[in-house]
């Protein structure tokens, strides 16, 4: 075996490998046992043809393809291990020849990190107490959602529901026309199109009108005959019934109707309070920990291999390919909604990648330092839980075997055990943190003391003067 290791970039090296008739043999042995189980040979049984029958009639070079991935992937991990190379991710590996066998083997090394000094790190953060005009907005919504629509005798205004017929036509052709039509009247989410709502506010019921609105350059009318967008549309209504929406008065009777009920207002808003209180703690919490990670993040440097780059930009943009499928949505449609080309979308992508490689060794970085434990009790815990969901008629029903599902059960601990450390250390690295800012405080609570004590004394003396 002829190796050639070379530095291709930084934390990334080339190995060029080319491979002997001795290296080879063990695998054409292998690549042999596989092919006479399935090929026919005269005079032989299946899976009896001797190995210089089956290599003169179909070739060595047929027998090397049967066995060329497996042999060039085990070759590159003997490789790296007898080398001692710090594996950083999956090596990217090019067949250059077959005869003789030659490839090369892109090996991105584990990035080197240098850790900042995280003893130091400052969160600039402050907690945010609820305010009352938060409870209010709660109380507001709760009204809305126990609110009833009651028809009324006056003009339709903004917010109101009301029932119309209406027809619209454009150059003679009606390409709407509709009976017994509900309608909320909001200008901002107009569903007939932009400016209707505003036309019908000012009608009575039993009232009709007749007015002219300029189409969106994109509506479709639902027929491929007629193309009516940007062209003037002539609406003519009438409207049957207009309802407002009633909200029950915020008072004791309101408050014992909310949820299971509370003794009074005082009693609902103080519980809303708590609650609200409770969410923006924990928003504070997960801010406050993303923000101490960004700062130990700024506090070291990180070199990164391309191909480590690359893996996990492939791997980041098949999530968000999987993400827009399960809504229905294709990429090119996401890409034209967001005014992206497909190339902005990617270097994106490629920026979060690095971003997210970044935290995660500078983050496994702190944890060989600080030496966190994994909490078996948790690990446990999770583990039960998904033990729990999984469902044996649909196992069944996949055709999943016990092993393979053994196997996927291991790689979810596995995922599991590396989850539950990560929130550890970062737990660990949001109270060194918040020690520093304890220690800010206390060194500006004891500044004004000596200033106070020196002004006392400068006054003195003038005094005494």
């Amino acid at each position: 075996m002829n190796i050639t290791e070379q530095e291709e970039s930084a934390r990334q090296t080339k190995l060029e490998i080319e491979l002997d008739d001795t290296d080879i043999e063990p695998y054409l042995n292998r690549s042999y046992q596989r092919v006479v189980q399935r090929v026919n040979i005269p005079g032989f049984r299946k899976g009896k043809a001797p190995r210089s029958i089956v290599e003169k009639q179909f070739g060595k070079l047929y027998l090397i393809n049967e066995i060329a991935e497996y042999m060039v992937s085990d070759v590159t991990s003997k490789v790296i291990e007898e080398k001692k190379l710090e594996l950083g991710g999956l090596p990217r590996i090019s067949l250059v020849s077959l005869d003789p066998i030659k490839f090369e083997a892109t090996v991105p090394l584990k990035p080197e990190v240098e850790l900042g000094d995280y003893t130091k790190v400052n969160v600039k953060i402050s907690a945010i107490k609820v305010k009352a005009s938060d409870v209010n907005e709660q109380i507001e919504r709760l009204r809305e959602n126990q609110s009833t629509w009651e028809p009324v005798t006056r003009k339709a205004k903004l917010e109101d529901i009301v029932t119309i017929n209406f027809t619209a036509d454009v150059e003679g052709n009606t390409f709407i026309d509709k009976k017994d039509s509900i309608i909320i009247l909001d200008n901002q989410r107009d569903t007939i199109v932009p400016g209707f709502c505003n036309e019908i506010v000012g009608l009575g019921k039993g009232k009709s009108k007749k007015f002219q609105i300029i189409l969106p350059d994109e509506y479709e009318s639902g027929s491929d005959d007629i193309k009516i967008g940007g062209k003037e549309a002539s609406f003519d209504v009438t409207v049957t019934e207009i309802k407002e929406r009633m909200l029950p008065e915020a008072n004791d009777e309101f408050a014992k109707s909310v949820g299971n009920g509370y003794p009074d207002l005082k009693d609902l808003k103080k519980s809303l309070k708590e609650e609200l209180q409770q969410e923006l703690n924990r928003k504070y919490e997960a801010d406050f920990e993303n923000a101490a990670v960004s700062e130990l993040v700024s506090k070291s440097k990180i070199t990164l291999p391309p191909l480590l780059i690359e893996h996990e930009l492939d791997h980041i943009m098949e999530e968000r390919q999987q993400s827009l499928s399960r809504m229905n949505v294709e990429l090119k449609d996401f890409l034209s909604y967001s005014g992206k080309t497909e190339e902005e979308f990617k270097e994106e992508l490629r920026q979060s990648s690095i971003e997210r490689l970044e935290r995660t060794y500078i983050l496994q970085s702190f944890m060989d330092k600080e030496r966190i434990e994994i909490d078996d009790k948790q690990v446990k815990e999770r583990l039960d839980q998904l033990k729990a969901s999984i469902n044996p008629a649909e196992v069944r029903k996949s055709g999943i075997k016990p092993k393979e599902l053994q196997q996927r059960i291991q790689e979810a601990e596995d995922r599991i055990r590396g989850d539950v450390q990560f929130e550890e250390a970062v737990k660990k690295l949001s109270s060194i943190a918040k020690t520093n800012i304890k220690s800010e405080k206390k060194v500006i609570k004891k500044s004004p003391s000596k200033t106070t004590k020196t002004a006392k004394t400068a006054r003195k003396g003038k005094k005494n003067e």
